[in-house]
This record gives C-alpha cells, structure tokens and sequence, in this order.
C-alpha cells in the first residue's frame, strides 16, 4: 500500500521514472500475494502512466489488459475510472466525441458508486471533451459544476485541470469563459508553477532519510558475493560451496525448475538417482537455512527463488536500467540509464564458479554490457561529447581488448577530433589483437571504416 501510494505522489508530481518504479514493485508483490484489488488499481495507474508520458501504443496496450480486469471482477467505480481514462485516450487520438460518449458512461458508473472523486474527475475531463467538441457552452457548464461544490475548489480539480490543460485552452482564451473560470486557472496555474519546487524538496528529503538497505544483497558481477542483514556470507554460513552455487543458480532461472532440472544441471551425470534426492533436500535444507525458509520457494512440483524477498540484485538493476535508457526517447535520460547499468559491472558474471550452467548467462551478459557500453559511446559521440565517447571506448576496450566495435567507435572519435594518427594507431593495434588472439585479420566492416577514414 506505501508502494502505491508513493506511486500516486509521484504521478501528481510528474516524475514518472519514481512513479513506475514504485508501481512496479507494487505489481510484482500483489501478484505474488493474489490480491485482485492491487493488481486492478495498479493496472489503472499504468494506463494513467501511459496517457500522462503520450505513449500511444503503451496506452492501447495497457487499455486492453484493464477492460478485462475491470470487466471479470464487474466494479463500477474501477470501470468508471477505466471509461475515463479510454476517453483520455480518445481525446490523445483526436476523437473527442467518442470520448464524451466514454465519460457520459463512466459518469453513470461513478453515479452509481456515489464516491466524489470520480465526479469530480468527470467533469473536468468531460469539459475537456465537449470544447474539443466544439460544445463550448456545454463544457463552461461542467467547469461550473466543479465550481459549485459545497467544500469549494478542491485539489483534485486543479489536478485535472492541469492534466487535460491541452484540450481546455480554448476555454483559457475565451474572454467570458476566464472570467468565470479564473479563479480555477488561477490554482491551475500556481500548482504548475509548485510542482518542480516539490519534487526537488521531496527529492533533498528523500536523499537526507536514511532507508534502510535490502534485507539480502545480491552482487554477481565478479567473484559473487551474498549479504545478509548487513553481514556477508562466507563459505560456514552455506556450509558447503554447492549450497553457494545453487543459490545462484535459482536465481539465474527465468521460471520455476524441477528438482530433476537441477540436479541434471548442477550435478554430474550418472550417478544413482537415490544419491542426487538426498543430495537435493540436503543442499535445499543448509540454504533455507541460511537465508530463510522463504527464500525457496516450491509450487506444483517446481522450486524457485522467492524474488518477493527484500532483495537487491545487480543482475536485475542491470537489465532494468538497460531496458528502461532503450525505452526512453530523450538522450539525457539515455546516457544517465547506461552509466548506471554499466557501473554495475565489476566483473565477469560469477567469474569464480566455473560450472558448465554459468557459461551461457556469463556470455549473454557480457554481451549485454558491451552493447550498452557502445550505445553509450554512440550517445556521447551524436551528442559531440567526444572526450566522454572517447573514454567509453577506452573502458570497453579495457573490459574487452578483442571488441571490434570497440575500436571502430575509437577510430570515429579521433577522425572526428581530427587526429589521424590515433585513427591508424588504433586500428593497427585491432589488427595485432585479432592476430594474436583469433589469427585472423579485423572483419570486413572493420577494414572498410579504416578505409574510408584514412582516404
């Protein structure tokens, strides 16, 4: 519940990176409880996300999972605010009068479930569809409802107003309609002009309250290193180093296994089955011993890593960070997602467990940084921050010394600073490397960008 509700505070506040994340949360742990009410909200506020960022397909996305929700469990005020929210959507694809046809239906099922808010909501939003509309006299009247409540204007009607301020200009510039509305443009206005003073004062003061850290810290990039309770584990708190790697193993997996899928991939290969069982339920013992009977957990004959846990995992903030800089369209934001995906990589995955199941997830990792690593150093390079792009290469390269494409970003970056020395220097030393790891000659892509760069 504090999840969603700071979800809704950063939602007002516009800062909807923090927003998602706490909804995400919020999601992952009313799924895993069950509980039918969240998990319907929280798919609301994604869509509300989505209408609020214009994210056009993301919205129709999120549209779609909410009337099934809201129609299985038949809630009027939940499909109330859905209707709303579909009209919104309407309005962002330039189809106003559908919209009113939306509120006049979400109107009725707030009618019906007799709470405020969604009244509220519906007028603001229905004035907004009906000027668009070309019904001027018809939205003044709504705006004027709002107006006319006993308890006079509340928070939530400036919040709506300032939301669907894009579709009530021209009520703005109507002369007669201002003057009968300005009191309430008026707040619209000094809420607008708050909130970036609030979210950086909420910002300092969320900085300056000491949160207290995950109850289980997972770092896998490197040698592999679990805390608990502010204490790190070493080898007595698993009792054995199997107990160590099986851990990490179940939290590698992408869906819940088996105890024969992991015995077949941790164990060797023909030994008696009755030994493997009993190696099983004692391996499975010392680490539901050593971090919780929680943390396993075992549903219709499968185990997994209960991921509902307090937990902070590099492996996951890597891929989140990753995810989210592809997602966003604004450089900035891009380049702030990268470095900090990249700065959690102190390493090779789980370089100290040679395994044969490691080998496939260390690759794809690894994988993953480098293509973060160049899609960084490109940012940089389109943006003209070619010392920043320069040192990303120089990272990359440090990280991975056969990286081709690696040198290909250094080889751009010293033509674009005009230094064609360092332009041959770095491509003869692609061309050592090559030879003395692989005994072949950088790829034809290489050869060709030093070509043209070099004419």
């Amino acid at each position: 519940m504090i999840l969603i509700s700071l979800g809704d505070l950063y939602t007002e506040l516009e800062d909807f990176e923090i927003a998602e994340q706490n909804y995400r949360q919020a999601k992952e742990l009313s799924h895993k409880l069950g509980v039918q009410f969240f998990i319907i909200y929280l798919a609301l506020a994604e869509f509300n996300l989505a209408l609020l960022k214009n994210e056009m397909e993301r919205a129709r996305i999120a549209s779609k999972q909410c009337s099934e929700l809201v129609e299985e469990e038949n809630l009027r005020y939940e499909y109330g605010l859905y209707q709303l929210l579909q009209a919104r959507l309407l309005l962002l694809e330039e189809n106003p009068r559908q919209a009113v046809d939306e509120l006049t239906q979400a109107r009725q099922c707030f009618d019906q479930d007799g709470r405020q808010k969604g009244k509220v909501l519906s007028h603001v939003w229905m004035a907004a569809a009906q000027d668009q509309a070309g019904e001027r006299s018809a939205a003044l009247e709504e705006i004027r409802t709002v107006l006319d409540e006993p308890n006079g204007i509340n928070h939530l009607a400036v919040l709506a107003v300032h939301q669907s301020r894009e579709w009530l200009e021209g009520l703005r510039d109507d002369p007669q309609a201002w003057q009968a509305l300005r009191n309430l443009f008026k707040k619209e206005e000094s809420l607008s002009a708050q909130l970036p003073g609030i979210k950086r004062q909420l910002h300092r003061l969320a900085r300056a309250i000491e949160v207290p850290s995950s109850t289980l810290i997972v770092r896998a990039f490197g040698p592999g290193n679990v805390q608990v309770n502010d204490k790190t584990f070493v080898l007595k708190d698993w009792q054995t180093q199997a107990v160590r790697e099986l851990f990490f193993y179940f939290l590698s997996l992408e869906r819940p296994a088996t105890r024969e899928q992991i015995e077949d991939a941790l164990w060797e290969e023909g030994a008696e089955p009755a030994k493997l069982h009993l190696r099983f339920k004692n391996e499975i013992y010392r680490l539901r011993r050593a971090l919780g009977q929680d943390a396993i957990l075992y549903k219709d004959n499968r185990y997994q890593f209960n991921s509902a846990m307090d937990h902070d995992y590099d492996v996951e903030a890597f891929e989140a960070f990753i995810a989210k800089a592809k997602s966003s369209p604004n450089p900035e934001e891009q380049i702030g997602f990268y470095q900090k995906a990249i700065g959690l990589v102190h390493g090779y995955y789980l370089e100290n467990i040679g395994a044969t199941w490691v080998l496939p997830e260390r690759e794809r990792l690894e994988q993953a940084y480098l293509e973060a690593s160049l899609a960084l150093g490109e940012i940089f390079l389109s943006q003209g921050q070619v010392a920043d792009a320069l040192k990303i290469g120089e990272s990359t390269l440090g990280h991975n010394p056969t990286s081709e494409a690696a040198y290909r970003l250094q080889m751009r970056v010293y033509y674009r600073l005009g230094d064609r020395g360092s332009v041959t220097y770095t491509y003869k030393t692609c061309e050592k490397v090559m030879r003395e790891t692989y005994d072949l000659p950088p790829s034809k892509e290489t050869q060709k960008l030093y070509r043209n760069l070099t004419v």
